[in-house]
C-alpha cells in the first residue's frame, strides 16, 4: 500500500538504521515486536517460504502500545522499507507479517 505521506528512508547499513529507528520510534516499537514474535512463531504459509507470525492489526497495537492508526502507519512504513513482508491470507481476516532476513541480518 504505498502512501504519499511516508517516502521510504533507504537502509543500506546499520548506521542508515540508527537514524532510521530514531525517526520513526512507533515503526521501530512495532518492528521490535514482531521479530520478537515471529522468532516464537510455527505459521506457514503455503507457496512462500519461512516462518510467518499471523496477529490481528488491534493485537500488534497492544503489544507496541500504539493506537490501531498508529499500527497501520508503522506497518506501511515497515513494508515500504522491506523489513517487513505482509500478505493477507485466510486466518479471520488477519494481517500476515514477517520480518525480512538475508543472512542473518535483518533487511
Amino acid at each position: 500500500m504505498p502512501s504519499a505521506k511516508y517516502t521510504p528512508y533507504g537502509i543500506d547499513d546499520l548506521s542508515d538504521f540508527k537514524v532510521w529507528r530514531l525517526q520513526n520510534p512507533n515503526a521501530h516499537k512495532l518492528l521490535k515486536e514482531i521479530i520478537f514474535r515471529w522468532r516464537g512463531s510455527n505459521a506457514k504459509v503455503k507457496g512462500r517460504p519461512g516462518r510467518w507470525t499471523v496477529w490481528p492489526i488491534q493485537q500488534w497495537a497492544d503489544w507496541a502500545g500504539l493506537s490501531s492508526d498508529q499500527t497501520e502507519r508503522a506497518l506501511q512504513c515497515l513494508e515500504l522499507e522491506g523489513l517487513i513482508l505482509r500478505e493477507r491470507h485466510r486466518w479471520a481476516g488477519s494481517t500476515v507479517n514477517r520480518p525480512g532476513f538475508v543472512g542473518g541480518h535483518l533487511v
